[in-house]
């Protein structure tokens, strides 16, 4: 399965929020930011193919607002917890204690006010 945040709308119930990134890791064509949302740690994808940079590039032990949206909102709630959910062959769901999250306020490691 191949994510891709332009084709995916942020809804209204949204989170909006701070949040510690606490790990950056990548595939081919995603960045897998672990984030801490409150006690659980949990797991934002955004694209490194990102035309748009900003003088706001994230860093690993500091905090920052996110607007994020659960993915798995976007499909069957079981279906979702039975499969595998794969970024570019490698399973991202053992990366998060939580919710796999897009945001729209991120483009790649850099992120809009």
């Amino acid at each position: 399965m191949s994510c891709c945040s332009n084709k995916l709308s942020t809804r209204n119930d949204d989170t909006n929020s701070s949040y510690e990134i606490l790990k950056i890791d990548s595939t081919k064509s995603m960045y897998l930011i672990q984030i801490r949302n409150g006690k659980i740690n949990e797991l934002v994808l955004s694209e490194r193919n990102c035309k748009v940079k900003s003088k706001n590039k994230i860093v690993v032990g500091k905090k920052y607002s996110l607007r994020i949206d659960p993915l798995d909102s976007y499909f069957n709630d079981d279906d979702f917890e039975k499969a595998e959910f794969k970024v570019d062959d490698t399973n991202v769901k053992n990366l998060t204690q939580g919710t796999i999250y897009m945001s729209n306020n991120l483009c790649g490691l850099y992120i809009s006010e």
